[in-house]
């Protein structure tokens, strides 16, 4: 929603055009954007031009079918990913915890802009993806590809304090210009120079 929310959909076009890396959301996400007013109509552009797809359990088990799986054990992903997704739910928001579950039973990184959903499962024991994205990433990275310059991106970072989103520590009370020098990023294009420091384990597309 936040990508939405401070118009950084550039860098979803950067990632399918040049990484191959197709954003999507999970039905129970889609439910929750098109009901929320800010960015409902942005998010039907999105679906109607590719930017975005909905992600079903049919699309999950055919992923995994066409990877060796048997029907029956890409079922079997699936429906121990929901049920994670249910466990998570007593805990966080639907969206959130179906999101992050399936990020931890299948694998894929995901993006999660709320970092209180993040930290009640960290405190309650619960696994978390091992790559997760926050869009404060997307920032980066789109300013180290190209897609967005400092001005965008510190406007996108009013745009969240405004709307009284979570914004980074590092980027509170600083410009994005500055609190990027301090922000470890997860997402990198490794072929590029980076603009700033680098997570431990980032998520690298090329090499």
């Amino acid at each position: 929603m936040q990508v939405l929310l401070t118009g950084s959909i550039l860098v979803l076009d950067e990632l399918r055009r040049v990484y191959g890396v197709q954003a999507a959301v999970l039905p129970v996400v889609e439910n929750e954007m098109l009901r929320d007013r800010r960015v409902a109509h942005l998010f039907r552009k999105s679906l109607g031009n590719r930017r975005v797809v909905v992600l079903t359990d049919e699309d999950v088990v055919s992923h995994f079918v066409a990877s060796g799986h048997t029907a029956t054990s890409a079922r079997a992903i699936v429906s121990g990913a929901n049920a994670t997704g249910d466990e998570y739910f007593q805990k966080v928001d639907m969206g959130e915890a179906y999101t992050l579950a399936f990020g931890v039973e299948l694998g894929f990184p995901v993006l999660s802009h709320d970092f209180a959903a993040r930290r009640t499962l960290r405190d309650s024991g619960l696994p978390r993806p091992d790559q997760t994205l926050r869009l404060f990433d997307l920032l980066v990275f789109g300013l180290q590809v190209g897609c967005h310059d400092v001005p965008f991106c510190d406007r996108a970072r009013q745009t969240l304090l405004r709307e009284d989103e979570y914004v980074p520590p590092e980027f509170m009370k600083a410009s994005f210009g500055v609190g990027m020098t301090a922000f470890p990023a997860s997402l990198v294009d490794g072929a590029k120079a980076t603009v700033g420091p680098v997570a431990n384990r980032p998520l690298v597309l090329r090499q």
